[in-house]
């Protein structure tokens, strides 16, 4: 059976373009009858273009797929298959994990009306955290700046956290100072494979949690803070360790680009 490029489309379901870029890349190859010059295609390639489209569905490149094509033994693609099977497995905890963390997100969100301007006490699992930036200066240490790049591989289960020192939290009369990095919950390192000890990590407990809105590009200030300085003063709360800072939402109010910030501070 010979087929035109057309013909051959409309049997396997694609575009003639798809399979002229399968035909570039060497997957597929048409005879060239001698006495009309045409180009035909036959089951031979009908059952390569086949194969390499399944190939690519399981997560291989077009060139990968055009080496299981070539030359490999039986045996040598089983290893290869083997290893994919392990990608995918991968792939898919990630993806069981981004739809925990959407809960996690829709938490912050449903928590707006009942945290703005407002201080409730929330259950905040055990975090990893990497800090890169003494306010907006980056740090340049190259070390630094991998653990940082291996948990932005791993967004969006990241959150981009401002840590802000607890003498900050305590009194507004010293330099307000903070530090940007990124949190991600310890469990996700945990099951992709994370090495959790190369990271700070925030413990798990009770912890006192606000929202507020930004509007202004200034940086991080004591306006932001307090309404959780408040709080612990009024309630005489002796806190000992730092602030978290995150912005959960965005959205446009009067033309302006609005904010929505959480702070959690652990209660002691």
């Amino acid at each position: 059976m010979k087929y035109t490029i057309k013909q051959m489309a409309t049997l396997l379901g694609t575009t003639t373009h798809k399979l002229r870029y399968y035909q570039k890349m060497g997957i597929i190859k048409p005879e060239i009858e001698e006495s009309t010059g045409y180009r035909f295609y036959s089951v031979l390639d009908t059952r390569r273009f086949n194969l390499a489209c399944n190939y690519c569905n399981f997560g291989f490149s077009i060139q990968e797929s055009l080496k299981l094509l070539t030359n490999t033994k039986p045996k040598e693609i089983t290893n290869i298959l083997e290893n994919q099977k392990k990608n995918l497995e991968n792939e898919i905890i990630f993806k069981q994990q981004c739809l925990k963390h959407i809960n996690d997100i829709n938490f912050y969100l449903d928590k707006i009306e009942d945290s703005l301007n407002k201080v409730i006490i929330i259950e905040k699992e055990e975090m990893i955290r990497i800090e890169f930036s003494i306010e907006e200066i980056i740090n340049s240490n190259n070390d630094v700046l991998y653990l940082r790049d291996e948990l932005i591989e791993l967004s969006p289960l990241i959150e981009w956290t401002s840590r802000i020192e607890n003498s900050s939290l305590i009194n507004n009369k010293n330099p307000l100072k903070y530090f940007y990095g990124i949190n991600l919950n310890t469990s996700y390192a945990k099951e992709l494979n994370i090495d959790i000890d190369k990271y700070d990590i925030i413990p798990k407990g009770k912890y006192l949690y606000t929202t507020f809105v930004k509007k202004s590009r200034t940086p991080f200030d004591y306006e932001t803070l307090k309404i959780i300085q408040n709080y612990i003063k009024e309630n005489n709360l002796k806190i000992t360790g730092s602030g978290y800072s995150s912005c959960f939402y965005s959205t446009i109010e009067n033309d302006d680009y609005t904010n929505y910030h959480y702070i959690f501070v652990k209660l002691d």
